[in-house]
């Protein structure tokens, strides 16, 4: 289901951009997709019914496309919470299962197209914290794990517009280092 007219896209997407603003959309359906792209969209959130189609016109326009794929696993880890928190039912529940496998397949597609996926932290309150979750979600779908490195460092600061001041381990930029216990390059786990 699209929630905004294609004029009204665009009337953000400008807005955006003359206020040096990005314009970032929340789109699920391929056709929200490829409207916000045509609207002049920088990043894409979630993405999930992404076609071919929508996966194309992300990639003609150059735009950033987080596909948060671990929301689902982490809903369903968090049921019980979720269902004291919300109004999920049974068919939601099912949906949610569902999404899991879709998921993954969309983002093969963006691997395979040569998206720009960097990772973002808007997967779902029980979620936050569980960002290492995504990048070893995205290694079991075909990611190199580097590649997934970089997408919650580097490629989410440029995503931001921030790459000069955070995202890189260099002189003069703000840093915020964890150390793991093994090379994640070799077990992305760690």
């Amino acid at each position: 289901k699209i929630n905004f007219t294609q004029a009204q896209a665009e009337a953000v997407c400008a807005e955006a951009k003359l206020q040096g603003l990005r314009c970032v959309v929340h789109a699920i359906a391929a056709d929200a997709i490829i409207g916000a792209v045509k609207a002049g969209a920088s990043e894409i959130e979630h993405g999930g019914q992404a076609d071919d189609a929508a996966i194309r016109a992300m990639a003609d326009a150059n735009v950033f496309f987080n596909p948060t794929i671990s929301w689902p696993a982490i809903a369903l880890d968090h049921r019980e919470e979720l269902i004291a928190f919300s109004r999920y039912d049974a068919r939601s529940w099912a949906a949610i299962e569902e999404a899991v496998p879709r998921l993954r397949t969309v983002f093969q597609k963006g691997l395979a197209a040569g998206l720009r996926m960097p990772i973002g932290s808007d997967i779902l309150v029980f979620g936050h914290g569980e960002n290492a979750r995504e990048i070893i979600l995205r290694v079991g779908a075909g990611q190199k794990p580097m590649d997934a490195i970089i997408s919650a460092t580097s490629l989410a600061a440029e995503s931001l517009g921030l790459e000069k001041k955070i995202g890189t381990i260099a002189p003069g930029y703000e840093a915020d280092i964890i150390a793991v216990a093994g090379d994640p390059i070799q077990d992305i786990s760690a």
